[in-house]
């Protein structure tokens, strides 16, 4: 909150301290929303430990090829990747 206090320190006066407390509460109201959202993530993924992946046939119906592995995809690329930048 003091980083969004002194960046809207420019000016004077009840307007100034009225700038300041609602860029303060932006900050705050944006902290906890974020924090939420993770928070809702972790317990989506606990959640999940242990259960059958949801797998749907996008992949196919719009590639017209079955889905495959991940680990299959990268072993067939891996080439691509060697002396890559990181």
């Amino acid at each position: 909150m003091r980083f969004a206090a002194a960046r809207c320190a420019a000016g004077d006066g009840e307007t100034s301290r009225y700038k300041q407390r609602v860029i303060a509460g932006l900050f705050v109201s944006v902290d906890l929303t974020v924090s939420r959202v993770a928070g809702q993530s972790l317990d989506a993924g606990a959640a999940a430990l242990g259960q059958p992946a949801y797998v749907t046939s996008t992949v196919q119906e719009i590639t017209r090829t079955p889905a495959r592995p991940f680990a299959d995809w990268a072993k067939d690329n891996a080439a691509a990747f060697v002396g890559a930048d990181r």
